[in-house]
C-alpha cells in the first residue's frame, strides 16, 4: 500500500515527468482568513474541524476544474500505534491511499499539527486529481527514479500546504518552528511552500 508523509528531502527544481498539471494557472484559492487551530495536541474534535476547514478551501477549486472534492477520513495517532500503510522512518502526519485516510501522530506534530494537516491533504487533492495515477508507471518502468519522483509528489503536497497557508492569510511566523527544518535539509520544502502561499494557485505548484 503506498503511503505519503511528510519528509525533509532536499533539493526540488521541476523535473521532466510527463504529468499534467493538476490546475489550470488561473485557479486561485478564494480567501478566507481565519484564526488558526491552537498550537498545544488537538482534541479529535478539533483535529476534525481544523480538517473540514482546509478541505473548505479545495471544494471551490475542484469546482472549477469540474470535479468534486471528496473528504478524507483521519484518525489520529501516536507513538504506540502500528504504522499505518507500511510507512518507512519516522513521521507525523501520513497519507494513505489504499484507504484515503490521514494518520496524525498528535505527539510528532507538536503546535504545527494544522499545517502538517494541510500538507497530507495536499496528498489527498494528489490522488484525487490523477497525480499519483499519472506517477505510478514511472515508478514501475524507471524505479532508479521513484526517490526522485517520491520527493517531487512531496513538494507538491508542500506547495499544497502554501495555497492553505494563502486562503487563510496564516502568518509566516506560524511555520517558522515546525518540524520540517526550514534552515537545512528543508530548503526546498520552504520554498514551494511559499511559492503556493504567495500565489494561491495550484497550478503553480508543478514540481515534475
Amino acid at each position: 500500500m503506498f503511503a505519503a508523509t511528510v519528509f525533509l528531502i532536499p533539493h526540488g527544481e521541476p523535473g521532466d515527468y510527463d504529468v499534467p498539471t493538476a490546475f489550470p494557472s488561473d485557479v486561485r484559492a478564494e480567501r478566507r482568513p481565519a484564526a488558526l487551530p491552537p498550537r498545544r495536541a488537538p482534541s479529535r474534535r478539533e483535529a476534525k474541524a481544523a480538517l473540514r476547514a482546509i478541505e473548505r478551501v479545495w471544494g471551490p477549486m475542484f469546482e472549477r476544474v469540474g470535479d468534486e472534492y471528496e473528504p478524507a477520513e483521519l484518525v489520529l495517532m501516536d507513538s504506540t500505534s502500528a504504522d499505518p500503510c507500511e510507512a518507512p522512518g519516522d513521521w507525523a502526519g501520513l497519507y494513505c491511499i489504499g484507504d484515503d485516510t490521514i494518520y496524525l501522530d498528535v505527539a510528532a506534530s507538536g503546535g504545527s499539527w494544522a499545517y502538517v494537516l494541510a500538507h497530507e491533504v495536499g496528498h489527498h487533492v494528489q490522488q484525487q486529481r490523477g497525480v499519483f495515477a499519472e506517477t505510478e508507471d514511472d515508478y514501475i518502468w524507471h524505479p532508479r527514479s521513484s526517490t526522485d519522483l517520491h520527493r517531487r509528489e512531496e513538494l507538491q503536497a508542500e506547495c499544497y500546504a502554501g495555497v492553505w497557508a494563502y486562503a487563510v492569510d496564516a502568518p509566516r511566523t506560524v511555520f517558522a518552528s515546525t518540524h520540517v527544518d526550514f534552515d537545512r535539509t528543508g530548503r526546498a520544502h520552504a520554498r514551494w511552500f511559499r511559492r503556493g502561499r504567495a500565489s494561491g494557485r495550484p497550478g503553480r505548484c508543478d514540481t515534475f
